[in-house]
């Protein structure tokens, strides 16, 4: 289940980011591995590791070099541990190819400390999001990432589908950002039309707010644009 291994699967680096091509024949038998985060029996070591490197591969790239050059998302796998444990737990997951690849995979926690980057100089809630009643259990998503096309998707369906199974319902919150290296002084209105946010809201996530973080967010170089988005399992439909 690493990334080396992959087979007759063909691997391509876009300006040094991994790219796993799968075909729809293949993509067709991914499987979803999910792993609860206890204290007894802990996650594999080796398990880790895989999360550790494909997570670093799907963060990686341009973008990433230019706001926090060499610095991985996860520098050891004792780094994600003290993530999941400062998350209160919860589960990780990741999507395996029918040759034992991992393409995508996040983590899913009981608690959201420190996921939304610290305190916000400016927040600009959005005016069209009318939040729903707490309803079931409130999880956190994070860490979603992925080194083949289309299976972000796939990988968000059946975490959605497992999570409906703890509770019929429930809320996902998470946090992605929007722009870098701009702010007030800068950009006064939070950015719009990111893609990585439409992508979300595909996924049906709505957006609860746009919040300026200060230098030096998640370890970056510079400052960013956080949008905050939440996606209610039952009672979506009724929207």
């Amino acid at each position: 289940m690493t990334l080396e291994a992959a087979g007759t699967i063909a691997v391509s680096s876009d300006e040094t980011k991994p790219n796993v091509h799968l075909s729809p024949s293949d993509l067709s038998q991914l499987s979803l591995q999910v792993y609860p985060h206890t204290s007894s029996p802990p996650i594999p070591t080796s398990t880790l590791e895989t999360f550790v490197d494909l997570i670093n591969a799907a963060f990686s790239g341009p973008i990433h070099s230019a706001n926090f050059g060499s610095k991985s998302r996860y520098s050891s796998t004792a780094e994600l541990v003290d993530d999941l444990n400062r998350g209160e737990g919860g589960w990780m997951f990741l999507l395996v190819s029918a040759t034992g690849i991992a393409v995508a995979g996040a983590k899913v926690t009981l608690g959201g400390e420190g996921m939304d980057g610290g305190a916000s100089e400016v927040v600009f809630p959005n005016p069209y999001y009318t939040p729903l009643p707490a309803q079931g259990k409130i999880y956190w998503l994070g860490a979603l990432g992925s080194i083949t096309t289309g299976t972000g998707s796939i990988l968000l369906d059946g975490i959605k589908a497992f999570l409906a199974q703890q509770s019929p319902r429930f809320t996902l919150k998470a946090y992605t950002v929007t722009q870098w290296d701009q702010g007030p002084g800068g950009l006064i209105q939070p950015p719009e039309h990111n893609a990585l946010v439409k992508w979300f809201e595909r996924e049906r996530f709505e957006v609860v707010d746009y919040a300026w973080k200060e230098k030096g967010t998640w370890g970056s170089f510079y400052g960013g644009w956080l949008c905050g988005i939440v996606y209610t399992h039952g009672a979506e439909q009724k929207r």
